[in-house]
């Protein structure tokens, strides 16, 4: 099993992300990062772009893509949805595909999680329902932290465990 996590490099979801690299680890899964604030992909826009942007990290992300078998995602909510640097990157991944551009996700597991300000709900259900249209299975246990929440070993337990069945 191979867990590509996608989270960016400090702040409080990076730490979440890192609990959870630390419990797969123990259930000796692999998994790696995926720093989406080091993208820096230009804005998606005409697909006619793509190939002036074959930048190395969109090689390395759909590589990244094509070697997990399930991804992480630890991002924070963005006025109410999911963060711009997670869509544009899904977007240049899905056009860049030599088969169809459901390729990288289809039959993948996801797990989500957020540490968030407000309530963190309207990225998951907006997660949840772009990963469930481009193919993935979207775990049923997501972790959220907030002020009223927190996230506990016991919950990066079951996240974990839920991955491997």
């Amino acid at each position: 099993m191979n867990i590509l996590i996608l989270t960016n490099t400090s702040g409080d979801n990076h730490n979440l992300a890192q609990k959870y690299k630390d419990f797969a680890r123990k259930k000796n899964i692999n998994s790696d990062f995926l720093f989406l604030d080091k993208t820096h992909l230009p804005l998606f826009g005409n697909i006619s772009e793509l190939s002036q942007i074959q930048s190395e990290i969109l090689k390395t992300s759909r590589q990244k893509f094509i070697k997990a078998n399930a991804l992480a995602i630890f991002l924070p909510e963005y006025n109410g949805n999911i963060p711009p640097t997670l869509t544009n990157l899904l977007c240049w991944l899905s056009v860049d595909t030599k088969n169809h551009w459901r390729s990288l996700f289809i039959g993948k597991k996801i797990q989500l999680g957020t540490v968030s300000g407000s309530f963190g709900h309207y990225f998951l259900i907006s997660c949840r329902l772009q990963f469930a249209h481009m193919g993935c299975h979207v775990q049923p246990l997501v972790l959220i932290e907030n002020a009223h929440q927190k996230i506990n070993d016991n919950d990066l337990e079951l996240a974990v465990k839920q991955i491997l069945n």
